[in-house]
């Protein structure tokens, strides 16, 4: 014989207890002086302050190891003179300009070694008639 199936009896609990937690976070916010959030906004600025220092710390230390890996390239490449560019962090070829955007420059020189190190030309974009 079937049993009845009892209600479930969580999502009205749920519901209480998001409203309780909601109270209770309003009221701790109000206790906050705004001295308090003020400090505390300092202090996630200070913390935002740090995290972008360590990441222009990282990226300063990724181009100058990147940068010494190009001075060891061999000069039989196409693209034989390859250089990173911090703001675009992008490697790219002094003569012809073609860029990659791969992190270590064999990489970048792999890529780039599919095309010809020559100045791109420009299209002609007139009919003759």
């Amino acid at each position: 014989m079937p049993t009845k199936r009892q209600p479930d009896r969580r999502k009205p609990l749920d519901a209480e207890l998001d409203a309780y937690n909601e109270h209770w976070l309003k009221l701790a916010d109000a206790a906050l002086s705004a001295t308090e959030k003020a400090a505390t906004a300092l202090e996630v600025a200070r913390q935002e302050q740090e995290r972008i220092r360590l990441e222009i710390k990282r990226t300063m230390q990724r181009y100058s190891e990147n940068l010494e890996e190009a001075k060891k390239l061999p000069m039989t490449a196409k693209h034989a003179e390859l250089r990173w560019n911090p703001a675009t962090l992008e490697w790219y070829c002094v003569r012809c300009g073609r860029t990659s955007d791969h992190i270590t420059v064999q990489d970048a020189e792999v890529e780039l070694n599919q095309f010809d190190c020559t100045l791109p030309q420009p299209e002609d974009n007139s009919t003759s008639k």
